[in-house]
């Protein structure tokens, strides 16, 4: 266990707990006490001087915890059931645990819109040209110009075209395909 990871250790502990959002940092710290199933002294001092908790108890690589889950003491009830489990496939054994956080619902936002294709252009031009707009006088400020525009527009608009309401479609992203191996070179099917 080096003292610079403590150091960087400790550098993201500062930025995540001065940010004041609930986290849990895990993997495999790599970071042996001197006894099976404890950790490094110099990892449980950063720990200690951060307030956080390492929630793995038992050993995850033979007679060591390595592999460990850690949040801040007032967040430690984000994780429940943190058990480890032997792996065939691996030196380490497999930690899992419940984690605990509200999903925050999406707001969906609507929107509205007017469609245009469906206006009778020459009858909308028509009220265009019988408008305030073609009554124009030099001296009028340009904008009061605008804001007659905009009005007499908006006016017109709600005449030839009604407003629809819209909601966005649902993502259509496809679900992603999990494969165990992705074979080298061509395959052939038998």
């Amino acid at each position: 266990m080096s003292r610079q990871f403590c150091d960087e250790l400790a550098d993201l502990l500062d930025q995540l707990v001065t940010a004041k959002q609930q986290f849990v940092i895990c993997g495999d710290f790599n970071c042996p006490g001197t006894n099976g199933h404890q950790i490094d002294g110099c990892l449980v001092d950063v720990l200690q001087q951060y307030d956080a908790v390492q929630h793995v108890v038992d050993a995850t690589r033979g007679d060591n915890t390595l592999d460990l889950m850690v949040t801040t003491s007032d967040d430690a009830a984000i994780l429940t059931q943190v058990t480890v489990h032997p792996t065939c496939c691996s030196d380490h054994h497999l930690v899992t645990s419940r984690l605990h956080v509200s999903r925050d619902t999406p707001s969906i936002k609507s929107y509205q819109y007017r469609d245009l294709r469906r206006v009778d252009l020459p009858a909308f031009h028509e009220d265009i040209r019988r408008s305030p707009l073609y009554e124009f006088d030099v001296t009028m400020p340009v904008d009061d110009y605008v804001d007659l525009y905009n009005g007499e527009m908006q006016r017109l608009l709600d005449i030839h075209s009604s407003v629809w309401l819209g909601l966005p479609e649902q993502s259509t992203f496809p679900t992603p395909l999990l494969v165990k191996e992705i074979p080298e070179g061509p395959t052939h099917l038998a």
